[in-house]
């Protein structure tokens, strides 16, 4: 996960926590889904090896 990826995961985090309108809670809630699993899905880097994306 790189520097942007986790400073939006805290913004829609902070969103999440206050929103009162259920569509734009489930736009928030996606959004942030589609960016954990985007970086689950990528290898963590091996002994040695830097985490650069």
């Amino acid at each position: 996960m790189n520097e942007a990826d986790s400073d939006r995961i805290h913004e829609l985090c902070s969103q999440i926590a206050v929103e009162q309108d259920r569509t734009e809670l489930l736009r928030l809630v996606t959004e942030l889904n589609g960016i954990l699993s985007a970086s689950e899905s990528q290898p963590e880097p091996g002994p040695g090896e830097s985490h650069k994306e």
